[in-house]
């Protein structure tokens, strides 16, 4: 009687051609998670951008002021006491004059993946499959009783 240990070339095989089918069908749903990342992060941006100007719009209210508002040393203007889109001047206090709603967030852009342009109103994020369409979109309002909108179109991510 042979003692024989170990597995034979059939019992291999089998073993690859099963690991084989278990790596194709798993591996597509690990590459996919990256634009699923992305669009849970830009999601989390559209949060905090709303608790934003609600915070900023509740100052306004508090203070009575709805042209400007100052958070530590920084003034951030506001359009019927809602943050602007973009900054009018320097922020340096002056009359309807402050930072915008870029800045009330406090994200160091030189080294996010976010990036934001004033004109638009739109938030967007660095390495999104589509990026005309992994985008937040800010619209300032001009009324107090109007609060800006925040739009997600996440479908590119």
């Amino acid at each position: 009687m042979s003692n024989n240990k170990g597995f034979t070339l059939i019992e291999l095989v089998i073993v690859i051609v099963l690991l084989g089918v278990l790596a194709t069908t798993a591996a597509p749903k690990f590459t996919n998670l990256t634009g699923a990342a992305r669009a849970a992060t830009m999601k989390g941006l559209q949060g905090s951008i709303n608790a934003a100007i609600d915070i900023a719009h509740a100052k306004a209210l508090i203070s009575g002021n709805n042209t400007e508002i100052r958070v530590d040393s920084n003034f951030y203007a506001l359009s019927g006491g809602w943050p602007t889109a973009a900054a009018v001047g320097e922020g340096t206090g002056t009359t309807g004059n402050g930072l915008g709603i870029e800045d009330l967030l406090a994200i160091d852009w030189d080294t996010s993946d976010y990036r934001y342009d004033e004109q638009t109103g739109i938030f967007s994020i660095l390495g999104a499959q589509n990026p005309f369409t992994c985008i937040i979109t800010y619209t300032e309002s001009n009324a107090v009783e109007d609060r800006p909108n925040v739009t997600a179109d996440l479908i590119g991510c």
